[in-house]
């Protein structure tokens, strides 16, 4: 058996032609497939095909458009299916001037989560694109929240308060239902400020505008408080005023020093060094790190 093997081993070696090859596989075609070794190669082989089959299938579908000149992508994932094939592709539309500056990705879920949508998000956009440049925006079905996580140079456009600003103006038409009105008025509005527009900031104008009165509200108690106890002072000065007038007999007012003291009081022991409180703050849950590491972030909404 074993010199069968070295024999049919030598033939391959001496002429490795695909004629010959061919030949020697028919003629020993029985021996190769009763191997076992050969068996597990092609089982082997087999499954890697089927798993690499299955990932190009998935990537090419939800990898809608690659920009030519800056290989940034557009990605659409809609697990919960809240748009139509004909939506989807009119998003794409929209999406694809987002490449210019990185990567654009639109995901949908249903999937029950322990985090916060706004650290799901963030963990769903670093699966696909690291810290590369981008922005994705999540309809989160089971928190009922949209949320908005950029990071590279699109976040330096599109920061906390920009992606808070978009998801609040965005999030009433998820209240609707209207998904894809949704989708199509965030991706916009990104898009909008990267070329260097303005958006409407309602939110914004209208806590301003809140602010404010209750500001005012609050000076104008403070000076009729501070009136009130003025006045009210006034009225008791002059009824004992007058109180002592009808009942004593005012002489003249002399002054008279009598002593002066003197007490030392040592100063007070202080550490140096700028001593002072220490407050850190993240940008809505979002983490950042120095020397080049991840440094992204967003805003979200409920509806």
């Amino acid at each position: 058996m074993l010199k069968k093997k070295a024999g049919f081993v030598r033939m391959l070696l001496a002429d490795l032609t695909m004629r010959n090859i061919m030949k020697q596989y028919k003629a020993h075609r029985d021996e190769i497939r009763n191997n076992r070794f050969s068996s597990f190669i092609r089982v082997l082989f087999g499954l890697a095909a089927i798993v690499f089959l299955c990932a190009s299938e998935s990537f090419a579908y939800e990898v809608k458009y690659t920009n030519p000149s800056t290989n940034y992508v557009v990605y659409i994932d809609d697990r919960a299916d809240l748009i139509t094939d004909e939506e989807e592709e009119s998003l794409v539309t929209t999406m694809k001037g987002i490449t210019e500056y990185g990567n654009a990705a639109f995901m949908t879920s249903e999937e029950s989560h322990s985090d916060s949508t706004v650290y799901f998000t963030e963990r769903k956009y670093m699966e696909l694109f690291g810290i590369e440049s981008g922005s994705m925006f999540m309809i989160d079905m089971a928190d009922r929240e949209i949320c908005i996580h950029s990071d590279g140079e699109i976040y330096e456009h599109i920061t906390n308060d920009k992606a808070e600003t978009i998801t609040d103006n965005a999030y009433r038409a998820a209240g609707r239902g209207e998904y894809y009105a949704c989708a199509v008025l965030a991706f916009e509005q990104i898009l909008k400020v990267l070329e260097g527009g303005r958006i409407a900031e309602p939110m914004k104008y209208t806590s301003n505008a809140v602010l404010a009165i209750i500001l005012a509200l609050l000076m104008n108690y403070g000076l009729l408080s501070f009136s009130r106890k003025r006045y009210t002072k006034e009225i008791k000065s002059d009824e004992v005023l007058v109180h002592t007038v009808n009942s004593f007999v005012l002489g003249a007012c002399v002054e008279q020093f009598l002593r002066q003291t003197k007490k030392y009081i040592p100063p007070s022991s202080s550490s140096g060094g700028g001593g002072g409180s220490h407050r850190s703050g993240g940008g809505g849950g979002f983490h950042s790190s120095g020397g080049g590491g991840h440094h992204g972030g967003g805003g979200s909404h409920r509806f």
